[in-house]
């Protein structure tokens, strides 16, 4: 969304750091996805139909992957208001190359024994939850 990118390329220069912004969503393949706005800059929702949503490009975690050269994910953060569900359902081979992860699910939508599934899935070698927040981990 347009004010969270302002407000992240400001952040980035005021900091000094050097980083390359993607703009879009990322979602199980690339292509587009529509987000849903709210009122404020946050609490947005990626859904796959225009019903009440703005258009973007959307990356699949393999095209992120690619594009940026990485052969490996130290830490991922998912924090996506419900398209964790569809994200982590298909496509995801490059959960393999995953060290950790920290996510927020958002109930019904995703849950607890989703979580326990991808673990098992993907084979990490477990989790730990606090106040809300997932870290899937590999020793």
């Amino acid at each position: 969304m347009e004010n969270n990118l302002k407000t992240l390329k400001s952040n980035i220069g005021i900091n000094g750091l050097a980083i390359e912004v993607l703009q879009g969503a990322v979602s199980d393949k690339s292509g587009t996805v529509f987000m849903e706005t709210g009122i404020k800059d946050f609490n947005f929702i990626v859904g796959t139909t225009a019903a009440n949503g703005v258009e973007v490009k959307a990356y699949s975690v393999d095209e992120i992957m690619d594009q940026f050269g990485w052969d490996d994910i130290d830490l991922l953060k998912i924090d996506i208001e419900g398209h964790e569900k569809l994200l982590l359902s298909s496509n995801c081979d490059w959960l393999n190359k995953v060290k950790n992860i920290v996510m927020e699910i958002h109930y019904p939508i995703y849950t607890l024994q989703d979580v326990r599934l991808l673990v098992e899935k993907y084979r990490f070698t477990g989790y730990a939850e606090h106040a809300g927040l997932f870290h899937l981990y590999r020793n």
